[in-house]
């Protein structure tokens, strides 16, 4: 079984800021169908820049891209002003508009309005991104029964 506890050094020692990943194990057949154990990282969008220990870089397919200065300056830009999102407004990673409690959502919801989804996200508890429909730190704090599951500060 590989060992993830490397990664997740790099990810918090040698990244600054450190980057948040949660890591898993699977076993998925090589090209003559052995199984072969691996291990799955992701990391959530950030609102940061994240630098390794030789610098900025980019992934472009399967290689990875030193930045440029100017590609730099134009995603300090970007990153800079994704930060005018205020903080209850932000997508937590890990939970769904499944993990609400119904009687909660209940509470900020009308019968005779659009869809129970299209209000909540009028109301900044569910956000639309590129990855879908994903759950705000609002509607974690004010929809789920307990928000310390995905909310740990």
């Amino acid at each position: 079984m590989p060992n993830n506890i490397g990664l997740t050094a790099i990810c918090t020692d040698r990244i600054k800021p450190p980057l948040d990943v949660v890591t898993r194990h699977l076993e998925l057949p090589d090209s003559q169908g052995v199984p072969r154990a691996v291990i799955v990282a992701e990391a959530p969008r950030s609102l940061w820049v994240h630098e390794s220990a030789n610098g900025y870089f980019r992934r472009v397919g399967h290689a990875k891209r030193k930045l440029e200065p100017d590609a730099l300056g134009r995603l300090f830009q970007q990153r800079s002003q994704a930060r005018i999102i205020r903080f209850e407004e932000q997508e937590v990673a890990g939970v769904g508009h499944a993990d609400f409690d119904p009687l909660l959502v209940h509470r900020f919801t009308r019968e005779d309005q659009d869809d129970a989804q299209i209000q909540l996200q009028r109301l900044h508890l569910l956000r639309e991104t590129d990855a879908g429909l994903c759950t705000t730190v609002a509607g974690v704090l004010l929809c789920s029964l307990m928000p310390h599951r995905w909310l740990r500060n």
